[in-house]
């Protein structure tokens, strides 16, 4: 909670409670009380800005001052207000409170490492692709996707927005989670740690390059927490949004699409697991893509902020969900990635090529507590068995599937909503971190780290097992 919205909510909570506040009470209904609370109001929506949990603050100062108003017009009964006064008003701000304490203003866990953090958003277009998902004959592939790295502070650079054109895509995220479409309006408020558009850091470049993709329904900054831990470890880390698998896209021309839904029909069905489901080879491909691009922007001849600063021999991938199922795909058929890190890997839309490859690469399987259906298992115990490189098979007890994303942080509901297992949000975000740094940094940067030998009495919670 804020400044003023703590200072606004203090002198609501005088007017309603004075019958309990004894000599206090004259101070509440004086006219400087009044005053002070609506120049306090007036700040807070200029500086601050309004949120729809403080509406019922606004709504009862706006009451308070025209009530005073009356009440100097006419004869003042003389004596307290009846003590009834007093335990409406107790109940009534209770009442008030509820909306900040379910839906409070979410803060992300700060980046451990030495580097400042900066972002950029980009946009491609893939003209070699068609966009079999759109409904339009000749539509291209077009991505967003959005970067974090080490930055240099200029001074000039501000704190980048959580998520960018909330107000197209924050009604998506709320049906997503059954609410009304206001409820994450304050989404906007969340401070990142990631200056936007800074300089690219010069002191340990060119950076090894870490690519994203997010589960289905997801968006690229599903997990922003890991992207800027990374990030500051000296990662250059790009996420993807995977048009029409992503819970919502928006263009720069501010053009929406939303997912797909009807892509994964008949997911469970024996012809789907047969088919030549397209899903991850078009995810899979956009991957590849995106590291097409990232050679070009890291060429000599660019005048990109990445010029020079990518170390595209040093490539990981990783994913969550639909977009570790990716990770292993891409894994697979692009011999660009060296490592990969996935979360709550499906495994389903995976080819069998992939499934039966006997892959080379290191790799980390991180897994929040029984998730998965036994299909899922028996693909990924087929696919562990047989690995011919560095392969860990992690699980965090207490954890369900979206504890690797924001989402947990948004509510302490969130374990009634299924958002989140038992386990304390910020404790969580902070073992996937720690392990995630010591991962790529052992198998990219060859620093060796005690979490990759075996159980760590440091992080009790994860069980660990290695091939």
């Amino acid at each position: 909670m804020r400044t003023f919205e703590m200072l606004l909510l203090l002198f609501t909570a005088g007017a309603l409670l004075r019958p309990f506040l004894g000599r206090l009470r004259k101070i509440t209904e004086s006219a400087s009380y009044l005053v002070i609370a609506l120049v306090v109001m007036t700040a807070h929506l200029i500086l601050e800005g309004a949120r729809w949990q403080m509406v019922p603050v606004y709504t009862l100062i706006t009451f308070f001052t025209i009530q005073w108003q009356v009440r100097r017009s006419r004869p003042q009964k003389k004596g307290a207000p009846p003590v009834w006064y007093g335990i409406v008003g107790l109940v009534l701000f209770l009442v008030i409170l509820i909306p900040f304490i379910v839906f409070p203003l979410p803060k992300l866990i700060d980046p451990s490492g030495t580097h400042s953090v900066g972002t950029v958003s980009l946009y491609f277009r893939d003209d070699s692709r068609e966009e079999i998902f759109s409904e339009t004959a000749g539509t291209k592939r077009e991505l967003n996707v959005q970067v974090w790295y080490p930055a240099d502070e200029n001074g000039q650079s501000k704190f980048a927005p959580y998520m960018t054109d909330l107000h197209l895509s924050a009604p998506a995220f709320a049906r997503f989670l059954g609410l009304p479409s206001f409820v994450l309006n304050h989404i906007k408020l969340i401070e990142t740690h990631s200056l936007l558009d800074a300089p690219v850091a010069e002191d340990g470049a060119p950076y090894p390059v870490l690519i994203f993709s997010h589960g289905w329904g997801g968006t690229r900054t599903q997990s922003t927490y890991l992207m800027e831990e990374l990030a500051s470890h000296g990662y250059v880390v790009v996420a993807i949004d995977h048009t029409y698998g992503a819970l919502v896209t928006v263009f720069p021309d501010d053009r929406v699409v939303l997912q797909k839904s009807e892509i994964l029909e008949g997911e469970d069905s024996e012809e789907y697991d047969l088919s030549d489901n397209p899903l991850l080879s078009v995810w899979s491909a956009d991957v590849s893509f995106i590291l097409d691009h990232l050679e070009i922007l890291n060429a000599e001849e660019n005048e990109s902020i990445f010029k020079d600063r990518l170390d595209l021999k040093r490539v990981g991938i990783l994913g969550h969900s639909t977009g570790g199922g990716n990770t292993v795909q891409v894994c697979s058929q692009d011999p660009r990635c060296k490592v990969g890190f996935v979360m709550d890997a499906w495994l389903m839309p995976v080819s069998k090529e992939a499934l039966e490859s006997g892959m080379s690469q290191p790799f980390m399987f991180l897994w929040s507590e029984d998730w998965g259906s036994d299909e899922n298992k028996d693909r990924f115990n087929q696919l562990y068995t047989q690995w011919e490189g560095d392969a860990f098979n992690l699980e965090i007890t207490g954890t369900r599937h979206y504890d690797f994303s924001d989402l947990p942080l948004l509510s302490p509901l969130s374990p009634w909503l299924g958002l989140k297992g038992p386990i304390d949000g910020q404790r969580v975000l902070r073992i996937i971190n720690a392990y995630a740094v010591a991962y790529f940094d052992a198998y990219l940067k060859g620093i060796d780290s005690s979490l990759l030998k075996g159980e760590s009495t440091e992080y009790p919670e994860v069980k660990f097992e290695r091939r």
